[in-house]
């Protein structure tokens, strides 16, 4: 690029990112209220770009709105656990059926048997597991096709991999 190109395109980014500014004052403001307890602002350093974080409000389908009231379509997806969008019925239903059942025991589950058989059988221990334990609970008559599934997969004792799906 030419020296000129670049002035132009410095230009381009200055101009942008007062517009960014000018419609982001509550993200601006949330970040300088929480910096005393997120380091730079925000709760991950990949958050904190130039020339400012945007805090998100909440999402629905593929898109997510921000404190601000901008609608923005998600091309992120939460690192590809939100494939099928926010808030999506099948989803909030999957989820708030097993918190009506409790979320935390502290005490063995059946759950905890299908995923350390999945581990044992498969000697899978990531997220990857997940399709395999459906096909366990589908084998077992456990899951109706058709019914929102929710899986959570565990390792040291710390969920690390969930996913909702309908059952094939």
């Amino acid at each position: 690029m030419a020296g000129n190109d670049l002035e132009l395109l410095d230009g381009l980014i200055a101009d942008q990112e007062k517009v960014f500014l000018a419609r982001t004052g509550e993200s601006q403001r949330i970040r300088q209220e929480c910096a005393d307890v997120l380091p730079g602002g925000v709760a991950s350093n990949w958050q904190d770009a130039p020339p400012g974080a945007v805090w998100i409000d909440h999402g629905a389908g593929s898109h997510v709105f921000d404190v601000d009231g901008t609608d923005y379509v998600d091309m992120h997806g939460g690192f590809g656990v939100g494939i099928v969008g926010h808030a999506h019925p099948a989803v909030v239903a999957a989820v708030s059926d097993r918190v009506r059942k409790g979320t935390h025991f502290a005490q063995p589950t059946t759950d905890s048997v299908v995923v350390a058989r999945d581990i044992i059988t498969s000697g899978n221990t990531s997220s990857a597991s997940i399709p395999i334990a459906l096909t366990k609970l589908i084998e077992r008559g456990e899951v109706t096709s058709g019914e929102p599934v929710l899986i959570i997969g565990f390792g040291a004792g710390l969920t690390y991999a969930a996913q909702v799906i309908l059952a094939p």
